[in-house]
């Protein structure tokens, strides 16, 4: 969306939330801002540095100049539900936690703190890194996803479920392009 500038009312920066984390390119950046939840379309991306910070939901990206930074949005895939509202996913497990899921407590963009069962669902489904399982601690709210290619390995402990969630086909252009808009060059969020 624009140059030379960055989202002034971007989430936190440097790490400090999950809605601020560091990465290699632009793409990881946009698949992991169109994957959280809690983001909105618009974020920033330090083209040296490599952090990545989105503005939440609700909220459009106020311009800040800072060189190095471009600001851009990206498509949020909508979540799917049934026509009952339903989660679509199926409950694997009871009492236990997937034990070799991406980390824990918010300590990466794969484990998430939110309020509802479908909440989790819908954003393991919309992150390319989360593969079909992921387990949701019914009390605490934490939402935690094992990596694509792997299945869950149960550990056992109360208030922790396993379930398994459908994917869609993840599409991409024939150019590799990034699935983003510009907004800003050298400025963040």
């Amino acid at each position: 969306k624009s140059s030379n500038n960055y989202c002034g009312n971007r989430a936190c920066a440097g790490g400090a939330c999950t809605e601020s984390i560091n990465v290699s390119t632009l793409q990881k950046c946009a698949d992991a801002v169109a994957g959280n939840p809690k983001c909105g379309t618009d974020f920033d991306y330090g083209v040296g540095d490599g952090w990545c910070d989105c503005v939440l939901a609700g909220q459009s990206c106020q311009l800040a100049a800072f060189d190095g930074y471009n600001t851009y949005s990206v498509a949020k895939a909508t979540p799917t539900t049934s026509t009952t509202g339903a989660v679509v996913g199926t409950l694997k497990s009871s009492n236990n936690y997937c034990g070799n899921r991406a980390c824990a407590g918010g300590a990466c963009t794969e484990s998430i703190n939110v309020s509802t069962l479908q909440k989790c669902a819908d954003a393991v489904a919309g992150n390319p890194k989360c593969g079909t399982d992921f387990d949701y601690g019914v009390g605490d709210g934490w939402c935690d996803c094992v990596l694509a290619g792997q299945s869950c390995q149960l550990a056992a402990f109360d208030g922790y479920n396993t379930y398994s969630v459908a994917k869609a086909t993840p599409t991409t252009s024939t150019t590799g392009a990034v699935v983003g808009t510009l907004k800003s060059s050298n400025n963040y969020c």
